[in-house]
């Protein structure tokens, strides 16, 4: 019958074979494991000699000028793909911006020594028209006087903030005064010298010719 038994069936298998394969096989899976640390740690180190080192040059450069002022650091380039460009128009930037700095720099220079010139030459003006017997005036291209030698304050009695700007006018003899404010403002609007005879009041209240 179907429940019938015929005989003993064994199978007999040798472990130390299953073991020494089991150690083949994990030799060699340790040792991919290994291959692939080895080969990750190149590319990374590949990897940041191309992007790290680059971008932490930029970053240097950058402090660099951030902190000095000085616009001639330039970033060291180490390579000649797209980071290499990088720095290239990082460092183009940085001579873009040293040249306008250079070119202010020179300007500012010129315009300072332009105002000791012209300051020394004010003070030589002044040191001469003290020093003459003659009364000296200067005024701005609007007509008001900015400026009396000490001849005028002698003469006249009054101080400078009286006679500045248009105050000079009270002593002017009242018969010139039109006269004179007339040919005054030709002058200011041709450019022509002033040439005006009229009478200026003294100290003591008597008036006297001038030209």
């Amino acid at each position: 019958s179907g429940s019938q038994r015929y005989g003993t069936l064994m199978l007999l298998y040798d472990l130390e074979e299953i073991s020494e394969r089991r150690r083949f096989y994990g030799t060699i899976v340790l040792g991919v494991l290994l291959l692939s640390g080895l080969i990750a740690y190149w590319l990374s180190s590949g990897l940041r000699a191309l992007i790290t080192d680059p971008i932490s040059q930029l970053v240097k450069a950058t402090t660099s000028v951030s902190e000095t002022g000085d616009y001639a650091i330039r970033a060291r380039r180490f390579s000649d793909d797209e980071m290499g460009v990088l720095v290239d128009r990082f460092n183009d930037m940085l001579a873009g911006i040293q040249s306008r700095d250079d070119v202010l720099t020179h300007a500012l220079r010129e315009r300072e020594q332009a105002l000791k010139d012209v300051e020394s030459a004010t003070e030589r003006f002044r040191f001469l028209a003290e020093s003459m017997p003659q009364k000296i005036f200067t005024a701005t291209p609007a007509g008001d006087v900015d400026y009396f030698n000490r001849q005028w304050m002698e003469f006249t009695g009054l101080s400078f903030d009286q006679l500045k700007q248009w105050g000079w006018m009270r002593i002017v003899h009242p018969d010139d005064l039109e006269g004179n404010l007339r040919a005054w403002r030709d002058s200011l609007g041709t450019g022509e010298p002033f040439y005006f005879q009229h009478r200026f009041r003294r100290a003591d209240g008597a008036y006297r010719w001038h030209l």
